[in-house]
């Protein structure tokens, strides 16, 4: 299944936050994706929705086998009477953006460059869950962060600078972390990945709390440490880069 920059629940909040004012979501089944192109335009979007004025980007292709194009809402445009206008492709530099290259910048660990992309952070959302109690034996205690969905698109395994809130009423937002997404080969833990986060400043707690994590940066990709000793001298690294690369923000 192809993973999701944002999901549905997610993209309502964020729309609702750019002002908008409705949202309509229509699953899309077997039946439906026979659906004309026409149809869609004349019982879809005029007749159930009285649609006024339609908005649609550079390479929109919409109906049955992607049959229809803008040429073609061109001519539907007169004959059910709604305007129209086309976007222009949005580029970052030299880059046309898309939903692929963006979703390939975060499965490559690429994060800050999805970021502008995005106009924001790309974030995960979960619980705090109990671990192992590695981290804390090394002197670093961790959120292990469980319950994320399993069609969120999640980066390579590695170390990332990252932002976290506690998504509850009375939960801090905007804290300072140092994350590891992987499956810590260091300690043969099967192969299962694990979100974990070590927030600078504070103590990780509160097991059940809803926790939203933003990836900031990347740090470095996944390693075998020979000894404890070796992986806890990494991470006090990996630490005071996270710390400097999110005090650059501020």
């Amino acid at each position: 299944m192809l993973s999701r920059l944002t999901l549905p629940s997610e993209r309502a909040e964020l729309l609702a936050a750019a002002g908008l004012d409705a949202l309509v979501e229509h699953p899309f089944t077997a039946e439906f994706a026979q659906t004309s192109s026409l149809d869609f335009v004349r019982r879809d979007l005029v007749g159930h929705l009285g649609m006024r004025h339609l908005i649609v980007g550079y390479d929109h292709r919409f109906g049955r086998n992607r049959e229809g194009n803008f040429a073609q809402l061109q001519e539907y445009s007169h004959v059910f009477d709604f305007g129209l206008e086309q976007v222009e492709a949005v580029s970052a530099g030299a880059q046309v953006l898309s939903s692929t290259k963006i979703r390939a910048a975060v499965a490559e660990g690429r994060v800050g460059e999805a970021a502008v992309a995005l106009g924001r952070s790309h974030f995960v959302r979960g619980e705090v869950v109990s671990g192992r109690g590695i981290g804390r034996g090394l002197g670093y205690r961790t959120a292990n962060v469980g319950g994320i969905h399993p069609d969120k698109a999640m980066p390579s395994f590695g170390v990332y600078a990252v932002e976290l809130d506690f998504c509850d009423a009375e939960g801090p937002r905007g804290l300072a972390g140092v994350a590891n997404y992987g499956v810590r080969p260091s300690f043969g833990s099967g192969a299962d990945p694990v979100l974990e986060v070590h927030l600078l400043d504070v103590e990780a707690q509160g097991y059940g709390r809803p926790v939203e994590v933003r990836f900031i940066d990347f740090i470095r990709a996944e390693q075998t440490f020979e000894t404890p000793e070796a992986l806890k001298a990494q991470i006090a690294r990996d630490v005071e880069r996270a710390r400097a690369t999110l005090a650059s923000r501020c």
